[in-house]
């Protein structure tokens, strides 16, 4: 038997209709064509999270360099990849990326707040993907 598998884009992925149930216990990312389900995070998790956000803001407040968005936002960086960093920067430079509907293109910084149910996906395989895009930090 011959199974023929491809990449979705990220048009495909974005008019997909998850169940509400899935979409109660994941959170869905493309990455390279295919679909990964990540669990919410916890709490530790989204206070770590308030606080980087918290500190970026009041750091560019006053220099107004670009914008700090975060989580739950869509990085659409490619054909292929529609992911959501935990806290993302995009200098003024490149404000136009920013959509309402997500980010199209590749934000300058990126961070991922490493929680145990998402670190090898976070250190390996979306810090690979980041490199690849070209994020700068």
């Amino acid at each position: 038997m011959l199974t023929i598998t491809r990449k979705i884009t990220s048009s495909e992925f974005r008019a997909m209709d998850f169940t509400e149930q899935e979409t109660k216990e994941f959170i869905f990312e493309l990455i390279n064509g295919e679909i990964v389900a990540r669990n919410y995070p916890g709490a530790t998790h989204q206070l770590i999270l308030g606080d980087l956000v918290m500190a970026f803001i009041l750091f560019l407040h006053e220099r107004n360099p670009g914008e700090v968005l975060f989580a739950p936002f869509g990085v659409v960086m490619d054909d292929f990849n529609d992911v959501q960093p935990d806290l993302m920067f995009v200098q003024s430079a490149n404000r136009h990326i920013i959509k309402e509907e997500g980010i199209y293109g590749v934000p300058d910084l990126v961070l991922e707040v490493i929680s145990p149910s998402s670190a090898k996906t976070d250190r390996k395989t979306k810090f690979r993907l980041y490199e690849d895009m070209g994020v700068a930090e």
